[in-house]
């Protein structure tokens, strides 16, 4: 037996792209902290990353990492944007979807030149990543480095809070408390 409960989130996501995707048309083929899933209609139906809110105070966050992938839509170092996640055929926003990164791998500490070239890519934006935990960056052997997880970016950020960061990067690669990490029980 399924039960469903419908909770109104509070606000909705302001909608800076025109592409959109109800939620209910995905098809969820994994799930890594966030969903990674199928759609017809995107990617040529191939892996797609879908993050959304499920609870209301998390509107905020999908809505400070949409305007992220929007300041950073031509940079080769994040995911491209492809489009919003609608409640429904015509409901509000409540996510986004990106490419799926195939065969990424969280940051090591040996990794540090490619994940401070990418970081590096953000600050000549002006853009500080606010949250420079290895999981944050996913390593693809042969490929450069991709920044995720940009719900803390900000913009307009000093050269120093930006030389802050990097100088902090190290460190981040280094922390072995499994902080920002996923963890998968298997029985």
């Amino acid at each position: 037996m399924a039960m469903l409960l419908e909770t109104p989130l509070q606000g909705n996501l302001h909608l800076s792209r025109p592409r959109s995707c109800n939620f209910l048309e995905y098809r969820t083929v994994g799930i890594h902290g966030v969903h990674v899933s199928t759609h017809p209609d995107v990617n040529a139906g191939k892996p797609v990353l879908v993050k959304f809110a499920v609870w209301p105070w998390e509107v905020h966050y999908a809505e400070a990492e949409t305007t992220a992938y929007e300041w950073l839509q031509n940079i080769e170092v994040v995911p491209k944007f492809l489009g919003h996640v609608t409640e429904g055929k015509n409901g509000r926003v409540i996510g986004f979807v990106t490419e799926f990164v195939e065969g990424a791998r969280p940051a090591e500490p040996r990794d540090i030149e490619g994940c401070e070239k990418a970081l590096r890519k953000l600050h000549e934006l002006g853009i500080k990543m606010g949250d420079t935990n290895k999981f944050n960056f996913l390593i693809r052997d042969g490929h450069g480095v991709m920044i995720a997880d940009l719900e803390a970016a900000e913009q307009g950020c000093s050269q120093d809070e930006l030389e802050e960061e990097m100088k902090g990067l190290k460190a981040c690669l280094e922390d072995t408390s499994f902080l920002g990490g996923q963890y998968i029980v298997t029985e």
